[in-house]
Parts: structure tokens; C-alpha cells; sequence
């Protein structure tokens, strides 16, 4: 006997009415109308009158949502979002939490205020890997600080003048608090290090000097080497387990005629020493001349010039690593101070389309009597693509493009001038040839249908110089619509209500899940809904040739 809607058994007036009610009680679609969550069948959710369902591919993500900016509400971070679960997600913010207080040091055994510094907050519980926040309050005359923070766990530091090193505090903060005291050590608790420095038999001078502990964190400010190699450093009280870290003073250029290089850390220190560090020796000085021209010949002023050491094949690891810079002049030519040895070289011309590409990387021997070399920049790369929708039809014009170079050892934030595509979804790059992420955006004023395709983020390769090569086509992904609404604590009365012009942005771990990528994000409005568009992909393969997930562009409710 099938089940009738409304558990009605055997009274006719009940049945008939709980037939006329069939369409209430039948399971929807996703898109479907509906009232109730119980009308959307599965898993599915009532939202806004829709019947949407879980996602079928993408699985996890994160989010962060900011309110706006004259809101006493914080930002809020969530991570382990099941889309596959619900793509209903709503967001409770809460209200900052104030912090201030003063920071003090004990000379004489009365605590008095240290006027210079800086107090620093990290957050501590952070759900995004990337996007651990900081936030900075500067030390007033009165050694007073004061700052707002999102609602979370934060440590604290405090970055006092040199040559006194930041105090980190055992307690985090999780809540408002006035007046909270943040004593640094006394001068007498400091650990005073002392020690010199040899690259080889010679005393290294001018070189910069910092103590970092396990994580490469500064524990000291750095000081720089006298004329013996000497150096003083003021670590914490104990002091710490730590490293040293010696490199270069910062030069404006590459003309310094005794250029020093970054060394590999030293071993691990407990103690104050008198400590001497003997390092790699260093190759005498030599010099690196030429000419950076196109592939005419013309000289290209204002081209950037770059080296880096490679380790001598014959020698072994060098210790060290020597990397400097310096422009082309009107006339093309350069000339770098750096040491004897092997290089990796590379030009790079103003970033504009209109100037050759990057020169391809080269390696010279750089002798005790120089090396002089030229170094020729080719035309730009040419290629050209197709984009399609879901289900493989291209895509009509007015889809954005940017295109931006992979970094590689010695350039990075270069990007391709790109078209958008036109009415046969075809774009055109014009770039130097390399490693590509390319960002693709919808129009978002092309009706309903396009303007709720996802954004795409691919990557492809531009290759060498020559004929317009021909792109892998670019599919766009099934989009996904996620939804919810956020909320807080409103006004004087603290009474829930919906936050409007919040920012509501997705983010999902690239394939080395170390780093994230925005996938979409959007703006709450008057009734704190938010409306985004995702791409519903799974998770990449850590393979070489796609680093980046998939995207999606946003739109608002």
C-alpha cells in the first residue's frame, strides 16, 4: 500500500486533501521552488525560495568574510567547508576585541615606559595558511600602544629599538583587555654575543649579522661586522636556540667594489660565546661588462641586468651565494662588481609591449680579468586560444584575460598583453616567452546565463619567438553557486541582525597545499545575503604543468 503525504489512512476528505497538497509534499529539483527545506529532495537546501544542492566535485574549502569598514565587527576566517555537504554557508561574525596597554622595561627595579617600539599581533588561529594576519601598534611618547583586532588567539611581540631584541609573551591574547603591561627584559637579563667572522683566513667586514632561530625568525637586530670581523650582537635572556644568518649590507646598485654574499647559516648556538665563525672563503673580486641590445642590435637603455652565482663544477658547493643587479645605460652597456667564478645570467627590458622579451637565461665564467659579454633580447612570443563553455561551445566576447609570468630565478610579476576574447571566444597573447597563469573573468553584463559562468585560472606555456603558436583550448567549469548569509551583533542593543556590504571570499589549497587561490567571492546585501559563483572542479594533480586551481568570478544578490 504506498505511503500517503500526511500519514492520512482511510478518511477520504483527509486523502483528497493531502493529494491537493502533492506538490508541496514532492521532492524538487535543484532551482525549483520551494518553502521548506523538506520540499528539496537529498541533500539539497531551501535558500531564498531555491532548492540548490551540494556540490558534485569541489569539496573542501576556506573562507574569510570582512565586514565593511566602518563596522565594529571583525573578520572572520573559516576553514573545512564541505561544498559537497551544503553550498548553504552562513557566517557569524563577531564584534573586534580592543587591546591596549603600555610597555615598560625594568632599569632600576621600577617598571617605566619604553617610548619607541612596536607591539605586533600575529594570529595564532588562522584558517587560511597564507593569510595569517599581523597587525602593528606603534609605541606612543608614553609608551602606550592600543589597537582593534578580529576575534581570535593572537600572540604578542614587542620590537623595541636596536640593538634591543623583540620580547616575545607566553600568553595569548583571546579577549579585550585595557592596561595590559608588556614588560621587556632588563638590559642586565640581555645575552650579550660576541664573536668574528672569516671567510677563509680573512676577517669579513661589513657584513650584516642577525641571530634567527629554527623558523629563520629574527631573534637579535642585525649589527653590522667591523674592520676585524668583529660583531656584537643582544639576544633574549637564556638565550634561545640560535642560527646566524651573514649577508650583505643593501646596496642601491652594482657597483659596490667588494660585493659580499649571502651565507648559508651557521650551526645552532645556546650560548654567548665569544664565538668565531669561520665561513666559505670568498673568490677575489671581478668585473662583468657588456651590452644588452635586441635582436637588431639596438641598445636597450634601461634594461635590468641580473646574475647569481652558480656553484664552481671543479670546486664543489661555494658557502655562499652572491646575487646583484644593476640598468643598462642609454647605450645598452652595464658593468657589475661581482667574484670570480661561475654565473647565471639574464636581461630583462622595461615591461611594456612595446619593448623586446626577456633575454634567455645564459652562463658565463667570470675571471681575475672580467668577462665581457652581449646580451641579445628576442621579439615577443605570440600565441593565440580558444575558450569554451561547460559544454564545449565557445564562449562569446568580453571574457578578461590576465596573464602573468611565473616567476623564475631571477623575475617575477612580468605579465602578457592579452585581448579579450571576441565573438568567436578567441584571445591573443603577446608576451615573453615562458610559464603562464592566466585569470579568465566573464562579463558580468551579458544576462544570466554568462554572467553566471565561473572565472577559470589555467596555466600554459608561451613559447619561443616566431608564428602565432596555437593554445590548448580552455574549457570553463561547471559553476557552482554557494550561498548563506551573514550576520552579527548590530548597534547599541548587541541584538543579531544581517550584515550588509561584507565581503564574502572563497579560497581553495593549490596542488603543493602550501598556498591558496581565491576561487570567487562577493558582497552581502541590504538583508546580509551573499550570491557567489564557483567552479565545481575536484582537486587538482600535483603535476609540474598545472600548479593553480580553477577559479570563479562573482556576483552579487
Amino acid at each position: 500500500m504506498p505511503m500517503i503525504c500526511g500519514k492520512s489512512r482511510g478518511v477520504l476528505l483527509a486523502a483528497l486533501a493531502a493529494l491537493a497538497l502533492g506538490s508541496a509534499c514532492a521532492k524538487s529539483t535543484a532551482g525549483a521552488l520551494c518553502s521548506s527545506d523538506v520540499q528539496c529532495g537529498g541533500a539539497s537546501i531551501c535558500f531564498l525560495g531555491e532548492c540548490r544542492n551540494g556540490a558534485s566535485s569541489l569539496s573542501t574549502v576556506s573562507a574569510e568574510v570582512r565586514p565593511p569598514n566602518d563596522s565594529r565587527l571583525s573578520l572572520m576566517q573559516r576553514g573545512q567547508i564541505n561544498l559537497r555537504s551544503s553550498t548553504v554557508v552562513d557566517f557569524p561574525l563577531q564584534p573586534a576585541i580592543a587591546v591596549s596597554g603600555v610597555v615598560t622595561s625594568r632599569y632600576t627595579g621600577v617598571a617605566a615606559p619604553v617610548t619607541t617600539g612596536t607591539v605586533v599581533f600575529t594570529d595564532s588561529a588562522a584558517n587560511i595558511v597564507d593569510r595569517i594576519q599581523r597587525v602593528s601598534a606603534p609605541v606612543d611618547a608614553s609608551g602606550a600602544y592600543s589597537v582593534r583586532l578580529p576575534a581570535s588567539t593572537w600572540t604578542v611581540q614587542v620590537i623595541p629599538e636596536a640593538p634591543y631584541p623583540a620580547a616575545r609573551y607566553p600568553t595569548p591574547v583571546t579577549s579585550s583587555a585595557a592596561g595590559l603591561e608588556l614588560p621587556l627584559p632588563p638590559p642586565d637579563q640581555l645575552v650579550r654575543v660576541e664573536g668574528t667572522l672569516l671567510a677563509g683566513t680573512s676577517p669579513l667586514v661589513l657584513a650584516s649579522v642577525t641571530a634567527v632561530d629554527a623558523e629563520a625568525d629574527p631573534v637579535s637586530t642585525p649589527v653590522k661586522s667591523d674592520a676585524d670581523g668583529g660583531f656584537a650582537l643582544l639576544l633574549p635572556p637564556g638565550p634561545p636556540s640560535y642560527q646566524l644568518q651573514v649577508g650583505p649590507i643593501p646596496q642601491t646598485d652594482g657597483g659596490d667594489p667588494n660585493p659580499l654574499p649571502s651565507f648559508a647559516l651557521t650551526a645552532a648556538f645556546s650560548s654567548g660565546g665569544p664565538l668565531q665563525i669561520d665561513l666559505a672563503p670568498l673568490t677575489p673580486p671581478a668585473v662583468l661588462s657588456g651590452k644588452v641590445v635586441d635582436s637588431s642590435g639596438a641598445p636597450l637603455a634601461g634594461a635590468r641586468v641580473y646574475a647569481v652565482s652558480l656553484d664552481d663544477p671543479g670546486a664543489g658547493p661555494r658557502g655562499w651565494v652572491l646575487s646583484r643587479s644593476t640598468s643598462a645605460a642609454a647605450d645598452g652597456t652595464f658593468s657589475l662588481t661581482l667574484r670570480e667564478g661561475p654565473y647565471a645570467i639574464e636581461a630583462a627590458p622595461l615591461d611594456v609591449v612595446s619593448q623586446p622579451a626577456l633575454s634567455p637565461e645564459q652562463v658565463v665564467s667570470v675571471g681575475a680579468k672580467g668577462a665581457s659579454v652581449t646580451i641579445t633580447c628576442p621579439a615577443k612570443s605570440q600565441a593565440l586560444g580558444l575558450l569554451t563553455r561547460p559544454d564545449g561551445t565557445p564562449v562569446g566576447s568580453g571574457f578578461q584575460i590576465t596573464a602573468t609570468r611565473l616567476a623564475d630565478r631571477f623575475v617575477s610579476g612580468r605579465t602578457a598583453s592579452a585581448t579579450p576574447t571576441d565573438g568567436t571566444g578567441t584571445y591573443h597573447l603577446t608576451g615573453d616567452s615562458g610559464q603562464y597563469r592566466l585569470e579568465i573573468v566573464p562579463p558580468s553584463d551579458l544576462g544570466a546565463h554568462l554572467s553566471d559562468l565561473p572565472r577559470k585560472i589555467v596555466t600554459v606555456m608561451l613559447g619561443a619567438p616566431g608564428p602565432e603558436a596555437v593554445l590548448p583550448t580552455v574549457q570553463l567549469s561547471p559553476p557552482l553557486e554557494v550561498v548563506g548569509t551573514v550576520h552579527g551583533p548590530l548597534g547599541a542593543s548587541g541584538s543579531d541582525g544581517p550584515v550588509a556590504g561584507a565581503t564574502v571570499d572563497f579560497y581553495a589549497l593549490d596542488a603543493s597545499g602550501r598556498s591558496t587561490v581565491r576561487i570567487g567571492g562577493g558582497l552581502t546585501d541590504a538583508r546580509g545575503h551573499y550570491r557567489v559563483v564557483l567552479p565545481d572542479v575536484s582537486q587538482p594533480a600535483s603535476d609540474a604543468a598545472t600548479h593553480l586551481r580553477e577559479g570563479a568570478t562573482t556576483t552579487k544578490e
